[in-house]
C-alpha cells in the first residue's frame, strides 16, 4: 500500500496533468482513503468546483465539500438565472466569475445579489 505523500504526489501530477478544474472529482469517486487524501489537500490539488450553463447550482454545491466556486456563464437561459443567483450567494467561495452576453434585465436582478464584498474573487468578466 503507498503511503498517504505518495499518493498526494501522484494525484497532483495527475490534476495538472489532465489540467481540467474538475479532474479531481474522479480521485474523490475511488475510495474513501482516496477521497480524504483529495478534501485534506484542497490548495494542494487546486480544487475548485464550476457551475456553468443549466448546472443545478443549489444541489450541487451541497453535495460537495465548501472549496472555491468557477462561475461560467455564456447567454444564460432566463431558466438559468436561480443557478446564477444561488452561486452569486456564495461570495466566500466565488474566485472567479464570467458572465457573458447576459441581457440586462438579468444582470440588474445579479447586481442585488452582488452588493457584499466577495472576498476571494480573483477574476472577474462582465
Amino acid at each position: 500500500m503507498l503511503p498517504d505523500l505518495v499518493l498526494l504526489e501522484t494525484f497532483h501530477f495527475y490534476v495538472d496533468k489532465i489540467a481540467m478544474v474538475d479532474a479531481w472529482q474522479t480521485l474523490v469517486h475511488v475510495c474513501r482513503k482516496w477521497r480524504n487524501i483529495v478534501y485534506g489537500s484542497p490548495r494542494r490539488l487546486h480544487l475548485q468546483l464550476i457551475c456553468s450553463n443549466e448546472t443545478p447550482v443549489r444541489e450541487t454545491l451541497d453535495v460537495w465539500p465548501s472549496i472555491p466556486i468557477i462561475m461560467k456563464y455564456y447567454d444564460p437561459p432566463a431558466s438559468d438565472v436561480d443557478n446564477i443567483v444561488a452561486a452569486l450567494e456564495h461570495r466566500d467561495r466565488l474566485c472567479q466569475v464570467s458572465l457573458w452576453d447576459v441581457p440586462s434585465p438579468q444582470l440588474e436582478e445579479f447586481s442585488a445579489v452582488m452588493k457584499e464584498p466577495f472576498p476571494v474573487l480573483t477574476h472577474l468578466w462582465l
